[in-house]
């Protein structure tokens, strides 16, 4: 907005008001003597202009935006830990903080599960372990398998990952949470609207989509239908979480509303396949990229369910999502067999992908 303020322009123009006969040459006493006020004049306007661009949604930088939204009660979306369950089998007790690793991720041994916790350990045992991850962030989320144990004494004996509790994050764009500001402007949530409750829902970490279904079992009844971020099927952990949070009691019910916290349904859908491949290539050694191609669009199918509540599964899409696939030429044929139409609490998950018989 500024930018014709430089030090140089600032300085000409303040030498022009000292009068003539004044010497005002680079190195007279005037000049060596408004040079530097000039340079910090400028810097003035490039703070102004910052403030100037910063006062307005549009323009705003990820701090002043933080801030922005605040006044809309929106909270920015802070960088997140995954955490892990684990099935750990030990001969003497783990410590809080000992160290596992899967690949290059590490994780932290946070405690028992509450199957465990109340449970006194005799050793040898089998314990169901949460896990943390050292660093937040998403990477964390495709860790499976087994577990490095990382300690000094060698008391574990196996040690592998069985469910992902929590689904680590990214901490939040510039851009994401603008685009947060302006559906909320759209929607205009207030005192237990749709809009108010999907707002709600989705400040709960680990929430990626929720359906609002009113007086689902009678006046006053809301369920809500969650997935999450990964637009899968939720935990226990994170439906637990969001029916605390709307508790009629503690939470952000209105008064007279009770609310009901549901699992969206994954229903599998078998697809068979025809397909013309490139040279060297066949369905054994494409399937891998084959199922992930699908995943992809079937985690899209369910993204849409989180926004509309309805999505459908097409066979011209699974197409264009198989071409691709490296190896792949043409698709000839494809067959689905199960739903294809998902409304209500279901969204869509992959389940057998075979090659259809000449």
């Amino acid at each position: 907005m500024f930018e014709e303020k430089t030090a140089a322009a600032i300085l000409a123009e303040m030498l022009d008001g000292i009068p003539a006969q004044v010497d005002k040459r680079e190195g007279s006493i005037i000049y060596d003597a408004l040079a530097p006020a000039a340079a910090e004049i400028a810097q003035l306007y490039v703070a102004l202009g910052a403030l100037y661009e910063n006062s307005f949604v549009d323009t705003a930088d990820l701090d002043s935006l933080i801030l922005k939204a605040k006044e809309r009660g929106i909270d920015y979306r802070a960088a997140e830990c995954a955490v892990i369950a684990a099935q750990i089998e030990v001969i003497g007790a783990l410590t809080i903080g000992d160290r596992f690793f899967c690949g290059n991720i590490g994780f932290t041994y946070a405690g028992m599960s509450d199957q465990d916790a109340e449970t006194e350990t005799t050793y040898p045992a089998v314990l169901h372990a949460i896990l943390v991850a050292e660093t937040a962030g998403a990477a964390a989320n495709g860790a499976s398998g087994s577990l490095v144990y990382d300690g000094s004494t060698p008391i574990v004996r196996s040690a592998y990952i069985t469910q992902i509790l929590h689904y680590g994050r990214d901490a939040e764009t510039a851009d994401a949470l603008r685009q947060r500001y302006y559906d909320d402007i759209d929607s205009a949530p207030f005192g237990g609207n749709i809009a108010d409750y999907k707002a709600r829902a989705m400040t709960v970490s680990g929430v990626g989509g929720v359906q609002v279904r009113r007086t689902w079992n009678g006046p006053g009844t809301v369920k809500l239908v969650i997935v999450d971020e990964t637009y899968s099927a939720p935990s226990d952990v994170l439906v637990r979480a969001v029916q605390q949070y709307f508790d009629p009691d503690t939470g952000y019910a209105p008064v007279g509303h009770t609310v009901t916290v549901a699992a969206a349904e994954a229903r599998a859908i078998n697809i068979g396949l025809k397909l013309q491949y490139k040279a060297g290539y066949a369905f054994d050694n494409t399937l891998a990229d084959i199922r992930a191609a699908l995943s992809e669009y079937l985690a899209a199918i369910a993204k849409e369910w989180a926004e509309s509540g309805q999505a459908a599964v097409y066979t011209g899409r699974i197409s264009m999502a198989l071409l691709s696939v490296h190896g792949v030429a043409e698709v000839l044929d494809v067959v689905i067999d199960g739903n294809t139409a998902y409304d209500g609490d279901a969204i869509p998950v992959l389940g057998e992908v075979t090659e259809i018989a000449e």
